[in-house]
Parts: structure tokens; C-alpha cells; sequence
């Protein structure tokens, strides 16, 4: 398999599901114009088995879903979606250093409901950072092969904002929005 950018056209890749993660990575996906052909897999084990049996020809998920694989070497990591490279393999590249202008990273957030008082979003927001940096946490988030960032009530609403503009005019740019 290659990974060089002209030569990845018309791949069969498993990662296409009816979840905003893969609307998400299929959007950057698309707008980097590799024509991928998506496979409608729901599933990360079916996407798994799909990669795995030679139905498909790229596996894009997490690392959490796949890691067994790569560890009993029946999947090698080419290429990261983050901004930076991965403390879990620090020298697998980004796709940036490969050329293409794709940044994916997959989040989870703690959300309290609209007009929830100041006060008691602060005591969960100090909560939840206090539960991250326990032991048990930290170990869990190893064993997950996870990378942890906290974003306070302030920051991960500007990361909201800044996804919501950036997959806005990503939408507006392919025609995608329903008129």
C-alpha cells in the first residue's frame, strides 16, 4: 500500500458509520480530495474485519480500537490526524507531515444543561480535572491508549466555536449545506 497523496484515490476505507465522528473525518477527508470510496460500516468491529479480511484498503479510527491489532502486527499505523504526533507512537508521522492539510482529533466532553448557575459548572468543571489527574484515571486513559486534555468551561467553548466555524466553511466550500 502507498501513502503518497496522488496515489490514494479510490481507496475502500472502513471507517464510515452513521456518527458525527465519521461525518466529521469524512468531511476533512473529502475536502483533501481523496476520493476515498467509503464503505457503510457501522461498527468499529465490523470496520476492523473489514480492514483485517483485505475488504478494505485503509482503516481510519482510533488508536483505542485498533491497538490489539498493531501490537500483534497485523496493522501498522501510517499516518496521525492530530496537530502534533502521538505520545503512543511518537514517530508515526502526522498527516500533515505527509502532505495532506487534514487535523482530526476526536474529543469527549462533560456538558451541563443550558442556564445551569456559574457556580455549579465551576465546582463540576474542578471536579472533573481533580478525577483526571487521579492515579486510576491516569491508568485507565493508558490502558485506553488515550491522550487526556482538559479544557475548562471557557476554553472548550472556544474549541466548540472554532470546530463549528471551521466545519461550517468546510460544509459551505464542498455544497454540502442543505439550501
Amino acid at each position: 500500500m502507498t501513502t503518497e497523496p496522488a496515489l490514494l484515490h479510490a481507496l475502500e476505507t472502513g471507517h464510515v458509520g452513521l456518527n458525527v465522528s465519521s461525518l466529521r473525518r469524512s468531511i476533512v477527508f473529502y475536502r483533501e480530495a481523496l476520493e476515498l470510496e467509503l464503505m457503510n460500516e457501522s461498527s468499529a468491529p465490523g470496520r476492523e474485519f473489514a480492514f483485517l479480511g483485505r475488504n478494505a484498503e485503509v482503516l481510519i479510527g482510533n488508536i483505542s480500537e485498533v491497538f490489539q491489532h498493531i501490537e500483534a502486527k497485523k496493522m501498522v499505523p501510517v499516518a496521525v490526524a492530530s496537530e502534533k504526533r502521538s505520545p503512543i507512537f511518537p514517530d508515526v508521522p502526522t498527516l500533515k507531515e505527509k502532505g495532506w492539510n487534514v487535523v482530526m482529533v476526536q474529543w469527549r466532553s462533560v456538558l451541563a444543561p443550558k442556564g445551569t448557575p456559574a457556580p455549579r459548572v465551576a465546582a463540576l468543571a474542578t471536579a472533573l480535572q481533580k478525577a483526571m489527574g487521579a492515579e486510576a484515571w491516569k491508568t485507565f486513559n493508558r490502558n485506553a491508549k488515550a491522550v487526556d486534555l482538559y479544557l475548562g468551561p471557557a476554553e472548550f467553548r472556544k474549541f466548540l466555536t472554532s470546530e463549528e466555524k471551521r466545519f461550517g466553511a468546510i460544509i459551505e466550500e464542498l455544497g454540502l449545506r442543505k439550501r
